[in-house]
């Protein structure tokens, strides 16, 4: 799953010339925490209770990368 999200991340900055990506993850999965992060993204923001699942309010991680970030 990294190599893929980085392949992502580049091709934004190559094929669409973006200045920022954005990602965002639910607060319990560590594991799509650790792909990000991984990748070269940073941990932004929390948001709690941002997202009603199942009947239960879930937070959620906010991660973006730079393309100043990459250079």
């Amino acid at each position: 799953m990294s190599e893929a999200m980085q392949a992502v991340i580049d091709w934004g900055f190559k094929i669409f010339n973006l200045h920022r990506i954005e990602a965002a993850c639910f607060t319990r999965n560590s594991g799509s925490c650790r792909v990000m992060e991984k990748s070269g993204m940073r941990r932004e923001d929390l948001m709690r209770g941002y997202y009603r699942k199942n009947d239960r309010f879930e937070g959620l991680y906010s991660y973006a990368i730079l393309r100043t970030d990459r250079e």
